[in-house]
């Protein structure tokens, strides 16, 4: 996965979608198991599988459906106010996410996936290379001890492992649906040699699949496009047909209290309209207005939960871009901060803002500065840095073939 400007989740820019929760996260896998299912076979997962003794409470279960995934290799738990993050030496991490401080870690596993209960999903590294990938279960309550692995054996072409390399990304997603675990994998191949590609070739590859898992008796099913889609949840019609006909700027996400939201700009119009309906029947909700001016760009929160808009409001500043934060449940602005890119993977927990800060250099005085992938909380309301984690980078950076 390359950690580059995200991109994908709303209007004025082009890239790859980054993970949403609940029904817009679960739109992006769809989108991508389609892909899946009409490139390539599904591979045979490995035989051994360390089972379960027991199934994580169901109420814990369900209470950890509010969790989801900021950014591949974070997973935000709100429930608990814990943030799971993938650290520059390997281990996973649980923080607070009221002052950032590691609660534990642990080299169970490197890059977390998802929450089951009280068990946490993650992807132990493959250093070796071997063309295996590593699937374990943390206990988020004893320190991330190892309650149980499964190991699914991958093409032969597949490197495992959790860092890119070269010519080769492999992202992997995990959800919760129907009580049970939901695996997926998507393996990039790029063509790197200085030679033509041979017919048939191509510069870019692409293959994956999907997998339901149940931890308590070792099945392991692999899944279909057609199966994936069966989780989709339902969208009324009359809200499938006013998402056809007007473009809104951004997907329909599911929000708190039941409702369906997205946003719309009238053509010629600078103003940006929150449209929201009831979930179960599509009746609509009040139209309200949300930001009138000139902006860059739209973008959904991870969990689908607020929208960032952004403006270039200081050009020639650093920091130029203006980030102006609402709820898509009520259309109330949250708050305002100055940034110096123009949007990134976002979360709102009560008057903070998470974020990821992708890595960057300026200069500083006579000095040049150089910052890593991190993930940052600030005040939304008087803009002051909370704390600060850097997090691992898996972006393949060389030695590249002459």
């Amino acid at each position: 996965m390359k950690a580059t400007d995200p991109g994908g989740r709303g209007s004025g820019r082009d890239g790859s979608d980054s993970p949403l929760n609940g029904f817009g996260q679960m739109l992006v896998l769809l989108r991508g198991l389609s892909v899946f299912a009409a490139l390539v076979c599904f591979s045979i997962p490995a035989a051994a599988v360390t089972r379960l003794a027991n199934p994580p409470d169901a109420a814990l279960v369900s209470a950890a459906e509010s969790a989801f995934e900021l950014y591949p290799g974070v997973v935000v738990d709100p429930n608990n106010e814990a943030v799971y993050l993938m650290s520059p030496e390997g281990e996973v991490e649980r923080v607070s996410l009221a002052d950032g401080e590691v609660i534990w870690s642990t080299t169970a596993a490197a890059k977390p996936l998802a929450l089951y209960g009280d068990l946490l999903m993650a992807q132990a590294d493959r250093a070796d290379g071997e063309n295996v990938l590593d699937i374990v279960l943390l206990d988020t309550r004893s320190g991330g001890q190892r309650r149980a692995y499964l190991p699914i054996n991958l093409p032969t072409d597949v490197p495992g492992g959790v860092d890119e390399q070269l010519g080769h990304s492999l992202l992997v997603r995990a959800q919760i649906r129907a009580g049970l675990p939901l695996v997926t994998w998507e393996h990039t191949k790029s063509w790197v040699k200085g030679a033509t590609p041979e017919p048939g070739e191509g510069l870019v590859q692409k293959q994956g699949a999907g997998y339901q898992v149940d931890f308590t008796t070792g099945s392991v099913t692999a899944l279909d496009g057609a199966a994936i889609a069966s989780y989709k949840p339902a969208v009324p019609a009359g809200v499938e047909a006013w998402r056809r006909s007007n473009q809104p700027s951004i997907p329909v996400v599911r929000v708190d209290g039941g409702l369906l939201a997205t946003t719309h700009v009238q053509p010629g119009s600078e103003s940006i309209s929150l449209m929201r309906w009831n979930a179960a029947s599509g009746a609509p909700l009040p139209e309200v207005d949300l930001f009138t001016g000139p902006h860059i760009l739209q973008f959904t929160s991870s969990d689908g939960r607020h929208l960032l808009v952004s403006e270039r409001a200081n050009p020639g500043e650093f920091n130029e871009y203006d980030w102006s934060i609402f709820s898509l449940e009520t259309g109330l602005k949250l708050g305002q901060i100055s940034h110096h890119r123009s949007h990134a993977w976002f979360h709102v927990s009560g008057d903070n803002l998470l974020y990821i800060e992708q890595p960057h250099g300026r200069r500083q005085g006579l000095s040049w500065v150089e910052e890593p992938l991190q993930v940052k909380a600030v005040d939304l309301v008087g803009g002051e840095a909370l704390w600060t984690r850097s997090l691992r980078d898996t972006t393949f950076t060389g030695p590249y073939p002459p």
